[in-house]
């Protein structure tokens, strides 16, 4: 599991910097995070920095795409 969040991660990066889109992600074991800002958030004010409507506009896709 954790390596397949590892290429995950590192897909959808690659699929964001070729779209030019501010875009970060982490893993740790199997759990990912992704963040729509250029590099991953390091206290909560930068999580509320995160472009939350791009965010919800890739998860409700991911999920009507299953």
């Amino acid at each position: 599991m954790e390596s397949t969040a590892r290429a995950l991660v590192a897909g959808l990066t690659s699929e964001a910097r070729k779209a030019k889109v501010p875009f970060s992600a982490q893993s740790i074991g199997s759990m990912f995070g992704v963040y729509f800002r250029a590099a991953p958030p390091a206290s909560f004010a930068e999580v509320m920095q995160c472009d939350r409507e791009r965010f919800n506009r890739f998860f409700h896709e991911m999920l009507a795409r299953g």
